[in-house]
């Protein structure tokens, strides 16, 4: 019969933003802008976002910093 651990390790939780820029970019071969955010609520991982200077839009897409700054989003 199994044996419960002393102390088990948890599982993690939360939640896990990768971002990229829905606009091209001149200097950018490929890939577009791409970044990763987490946190352990949504709420957190978009303040993440935000304070990093990314936009996000309702239709699920994400403006990059240099894009959002060129294009007056921020």
């Amino acid at each position: 019969m199994p044996v419960p651990v002393e102390n088990p390790a948890t599982y993690v939780d939360g939640f896990l933003f990768d971002l990229y820029c829905k606009y091209e970019h001149e200097d950018w071969s490929s890939p577009p802008a791409f970044e990763q955010f987490e946190g352990f609520t949504a709420r957190n991982a978009r303040a993440q976002i935000r304070k990093r200077g990314w936009v996000l839009h309702r239709d699920r897409t994400a403006t990059c910093p240099e894009c959002a700054k060129a294009l007056g989003l921020r």
